[in-house]
């Protein structure tokens, strides 16, 4: 059943265009912040500093508690970035300080993918009605009058 399933999120993934994943996280939520990810692929991973002044810092992003990348700040780098490979699923991303004067101000994650191709935008338009990134006006009666059509 669960290949089942996996082969119809597979399925439904190739065929409707979803608008890229952004989003940025306050400094409050830097300890543990949850970040749903719904297509499998690579992320830009933006992490940014107050004190960047009081020499250099480090600190460790985790992803689901595994140590994915170790930032390193200085007074010219207060803002630094990674791109890491998310799966498919709802992961849990948080910063481990190395020293205690650094000050985290901001966590930002970005999609990187490309636009879709006519194709797959086709695709998108003949199965809900809709071209990609509009939303319908009453969106559980479109699903209603999309489902037979599944």
């Amino acid at each position: 059943m669960e290949r089942y399933l996996e082969a119809a999120q597979q399925i439904v993934d190739a065929a409707i265009v979803t608008s890229p994943l952004n989003k940025s996280f306050a400094p409050k939520e830097l300890s543990a912040a949850v970040l749903p990810v719904y297509v499998t692929g690579d992320y830009t991973v933006t992490v940014t500093i107050a004190n960047a002044q009081s020499g250099p810092s480090a600190a460790t992003l985790k992803i689901d508690g595994i140590a994915a990348h170790r930032f390193c700040f200085s007074a010219s780098a207060a803002r630094q970035e990674t791109v890491v490979r998310l799966s498919r699923g709802v992961h849990t991303l948080s910063l481990q300080k190395g020293s205690t004067r650094l000050e985290l101000t901001g966590l930002k994650v970005e999609e990187n993918r490309t636009e879709p191709g006519p194709e797959r935008r086709a695709i998108h338009q003949r199965l809900l009605g809709l071209p990609p990134g509009q939303t319908p006006p009453e969106p559980k009666k479109a699903v209603r009058n999309c489902s037979p059509a599944l």
